[in-house]
């Protein structure tokens, strides 16, 4: 995959396969789109596009319409079609997202059409998200095919989408559809099947094969025009979209097999893994704080102050701050950094893996590593390394301190340190001429 597909990432489902979409336009693809897939995308992978397709209605709760600004504000394209994607594009097109196609533009143009037009139950990946109901949306052209094709009258399918209108979108089943088009269009239920399945419109499809094929021959431009207009509004941080952002940021994200196996081999030798680490942590940080901004909650900090130093109550933890030298403006200001502090330091430690991996692929060494272990990219062959009791006496009895020693190389207790090394010991096996013991 080259660089400009990997910074392109498409969310699909029922509309579109993986498989078909890559075969269209080669980027990295993900399941329907959710809430706070936009943040998570944004700060796990060097992001350039966005082609929302499918999104959760119902089992999850659907993509914001403010993480998306924020993705726009950062010069990130966005650009939707079919689904989800066209209901955010026409919601959003005055701030810069773009929208494809003509469910797109059927949204765009008809203000009060209704979110479930384009919603549909759908089975899970396991089952490749295939359909159980159909979209009204899919419906509406099919009506449009059979009135063009002569096959029936306007005033026939209008009652038909009409009454397929006042369905839940879980009940527009086929069988609903085709008894209710028997119904409305004063014919059989078979021949109502014939005509719908020999006129049907997959429009949803249609509109994908299309926004895909469109930015298969437009490369990224980072920073794009369009998203001027998001920054002309500018971008405001409210009270939810912090909260939002906050338990996103939060979320560890899982390391693949290779990215376990090279973070291991670092921690093999402590001061390397010890350095790595303090590095990430502190590049995570300046990061973390640009994108947090001020959402630490100051008075809450300054709570578990008070019971951290044992103080009564806020009154005697203020005398004893100005007995110190402090006024209470450098009060209130050292007491905003400390919770500053201690929001990013939590938000830090819960992705600081990842940015240990992210700091060996930009320093090269993880390359390095990936090949002296031999792992192929799809995880094929296990690695296999020489394992010697010298780097057990390592790590288990650097430095003096064994607590502090634990806690560095992110291991929970002694009994944890001794299985991973008989783990890696097991694995591996002993190098030549030593024995187990």
């Amino acid at each position: 995959m080259n660089d400009k597909a990997s910074k392109t990432h498409i969310f699909l489902g029922p509309t579109v396969s993986a498989k078909q979409a890559m075969a269209i336009l080669p980027a990295i693809c993900h399941p329907p789109i959710a809430q706070g897939d936009v943040i998570r995308m944004c700060q796990w992978h060097n992001v350039e596009r966005l082609v929302i397709i499918d999104g959760y209605f119902l089992e999850k709760p659907s993509v914001t319409h403010k993480e998306i600004l924020w993705a726009l504000s950062h010069g990130i394209e966005v650009h939707g079609a079919s689904s989800m994607g066209a209901l955010r594009a026409a919601e959003l097109a005055s701030f810069g997202m773009r929208g494809r196609g003509k469910i797109f533009e059927y949204y765009r143009d008809t203000p009060l059409a209704g979110d479930d037009e384009v919603a549909l139950l759908h089975a899970d990946e396991d089952f490749r998200y295939a359909a159980i109901t159909a979209p009204l949306i899919n419906l509406r052209f099919t009506a449009a095919a059979l009135i063009e094709s002569g096959q029936l009258r306007g005033d026939q399918t209008s009652l038909w989408l009409n009454a397929l209108a006042a369905l839940p979108f879980q009940a527009r089943t086929n069988d609903a559809i085709r008894k209710s088009a028997a119904t409305y269009w004063d014919t059989s239920e078979s021949e109502a099947e014939r005509l719908i399945h020999e006129y049907f419109v997959d429009q949803k499809a249609i509109d994908a094969r299309t926004v895909l094929a469109t930015l298969a021959s437009d490369p990224c431009d980072g920073n794009p025009t369009a998203n001027l207009a998001c920054s002309k509004h500018g971008f405001v941080e409210t009270n939810a979209w912090r909260n939002l952002f906050l338990s996103v940021a939060a979320e560890p994200e899982d390391l693949s097999d290779e990215e376990e196996q090279v973070l291991a081999t670092i921690r093999d030798d402590p001061h390397r893994y010890v350095a790595l680490k303090v590095e990430a942590q502190l590049l995570a940080a300046i990061g973390l704080s640009a994108r947090v901004g001020d959402t630490a909650d100051a008075d809450q900090w300054l709570e578990t102050w008070i019971e951290l130093h044992d103080f009564a109550n806020a009154g005697e933890a203020e005398r004893a701050l100005k007995h110190a030298g402090l006024s209470s403006i450098r009060l209130e200001r050292l007491v905003h950094d400390e919770a500053q502090f201690e929001l990013v330091d939590r938000l830090t430690r819960q992705t600081l893996r990842r940015k240990m991996v992210d700091q060996l692929r930009l320093s090269g060494t993880y390359a390095e590593i990936v090949s002296s272990l031999s792992v192929t990219k799809c995880h094929d062959t296990p690695a296999r390394q020489s394992y010697d009791f010298e780097t057990f006496q390592r790590l288990y009895l650097w430095p003096h301190d064994h607590d502090r020693t634990l806690e560095l190389l992110d291991f929970d207790g002694g009994d944890a340190l001794r299985d991973y090394v008989i783990t890696r010991i097991n694995a591996v096996g002993p190098p030549p001429n030593q024995k187990r013991q």
